[in-house]
């Protein structure tokens, strides 16, 4: 028994040193002397989830799970399966922690993750409003809200979201410039402008939105790596949804050259461009988006266009 405790408690210096190779062989020594010590195992996955390797990780947190059920291992495999995409056994293992533990903050956030991959948003959602509920001053499932409402072409609810973000954290300023930029998005020219003038005012290290967004999008945030993916499918599916409403419209005034959009299409219109223009801004290619913008506002500006 002295023996495991030492090996165990050189792999546990080892890892914490950041010399996982060596860790590994120690937990593999552990397990070797004793097949059910189930801490090594759950540790040895961590450990290779660390390094991507999923292949290996799963194993280890199975063997785990199959030596004892609690919420963490469960929360590890459910990760480790929405790594590897097969969405389905992420969710019920992320579940399976919440029923364990209803207030399992990071299992909240990775369900939530895993329905905006699975184009769910409005599951999306309610783990996005659990998290917050938890931890309303949570960094994390705040941006992945204000991007998922963004992204269904809900700006204000997402403003709604940053501005109680802030509210807690006035600091923050990835969270101020995204609040200029929801203005905008909106079309609060003047409140915007003014967010954003009072942010390069008041910060020496002042960038554009875009830029922290570029930031915020290659940041290792370990299971949370993942949340801007399908920005870029979204995009393209709204981008395929204005050609063909602009094509469509074309072909009606080819047809009858004095015919004008209906009040009803043009403000459709002017929504897809706002809409698309945002997305492009989270994409972090502010040129595109501000093509977009002035596309909807010169649209905008067109007799007899609906007001916002």
């Amino acid at each position: 028994m002295n023996e495991l405790k030492v090996l165990y408690d050189g792999a546990l210096a080892l890892e914490k040193k950041g010399k996982h190779q060596d860790a590994i062989k120690y937990y593999q020594e552990v397990i070797r002397l004793d097949p059910n010590f189930r801490a090594a195992y759950n540790n040895m996955g961590a450990i290779y989830a660390r390094m991507g390797r999923q292949d290996l990780s799963i194993p280890c947190f199975e063997r785990a799970l199959a030596l004892g059920v609690d919420e963490t291992v469960h929360f590890n495999l459910g990760t480790e399966y929405f790594r590897r995409e097969d969405l389905e056994k992420a969710r019920e293992h992320l579940k399976a922690a919440l029923r364990i533990n209803q207030r399992l903050l990071r299992a909240h956030i990775v369900l939530a993750y895993l329905y905006e991959k699975a184009q769910l948003p409005e599951k999306a959602e309610i783990y996005f409003k659990n998290a917050l509920t938890i931890e309303p001053e949570n960094r994390i499932a705040a941006l992945g809200m204000a991007v998922s409402l963004s992204g269904r072409g809900q700006e204000e609810r997402a403003l709604a979201v940053v501005r109680s973000y802030l509210s807690r954290k006035p600091g923050d300023e990835t969270f101020a410039n995204l609040q200029a930029s929801l203005l905008l998005a909106t079309g609060r020219t003047e409140e915007s402008r003014a967010e954003f003038l009072k942010l390069a005012k008041s910060s020496k290290d002042y960038t554009s939105f875009t830029d922290h967004v570029r930031a915020v999008r290659t940041e290792n945030q370990g299971e949370f790596a993942q949340m801007f993916e399908g920005m870029d499918k979204k995009i393209a599916e709204r981008t395929r949804r204005v050609l063909q409403l602009r094509k469509e419209r074309a072909a009606k005034k080819a047809q009858s050259p004095d015919s004008v959009l209906a009040p009803e299409e043009k403000k459709q219109e002017m929504k897809d461009l706002m809409d698309l223009s945002f997305l492009h801004l989270f994409q972090g290619d502010s040129d595109k988006a501000l093509q977009l913008l002035f596309q909807a506002k010169k649209l905008a500006e067109e007799p007899g266009s609906p007001k916002k």
